[in-house]
């Protein structure tokens, strides 16, 4: 009888609340329980920092988004994540006339730089993920928060497990494009992350 899509005023309120950017879900919540809590949804936009245009200029946008978290480690504080897949991410990342990246204020809040209201005292005692997927991603660069730089697109990357001070394989393919000089290229790349 619980209606998961009932949260999603819960989540957005937040995310607002921790890092001052606007969240909307357009997809219902779709939910599993057992082995595992999944859900699964898209349509979701991230909003920008409010230097960088807030709400009106979405800082990532994801056309469908799955993962899966197990429950039994959540009763010890634990979180084990599954391979978490995004289809259709757009990140449009911006430095002002500064240098200042759009997104310095989620690296500040993730790093305690910044007092963060009603955040939870009660951290997790570890975090594991299986892996990210994504696929048919974009990412785009913009100068003087406007003037685009580069671009990546076709995006597909997939990782190995990520886990406290453990090295991350990954397998990524993408389209490269220097905006200014024309210049371009596929790149294919298989590493371990340190």
């Amino acid at each position: 009888t619980f209606d998961p899509n009932d949260c999603k005023g819960l989540v957005t309120e937040q995310v607002a609340a921790r890092t001052g950017r606007t969240l909307t879900i357009d997809e219902n919540l779709r939910l599993a329980y057992f082995p595992w809590l999944a859900v699964e949804t898209g349509g979701i936009t991230i909003g920008s920092a409010a230097d960088f245009g807030g709400a009106a200029a979405p800082f990532a946008t994801v056309e469908t988004l799955a993962a899966r978290v197990k429950l039994m480690p959540l009763l010890e504080r634990r979180i084990e994540i599954g391979t978490v897949e995004l289809t259709g991410l757009t990140l449009n990342l911006a430095r002002d006339a500064d240098l200042r990246g759009n997104w310095q204020d989620l690296v500040d809040a993730a790093s305690g730089t910044t007092e963060q209201p009603g955040a939870a005292t009660a951290a997790p005692t570890s975090l594991a993920i299986e892996g990210v997927r994504v696929r048919n991603g974009n990412v785009y660069w913009r100068e003087n928060r406007d003037e685009l730089r580069y671009s990546v697109t076709a995006l597909d990357l997939t990782t190995g497990g990520i886990g406290a001070d453990e090295p991350v394989s990954f397998d990524a393919a993408l389209q490269f494009k220097d905006e200014i000089s024309g210049l371009t290229a596929a790149l294919a790349a298989k590493a371990i992350a340190q």
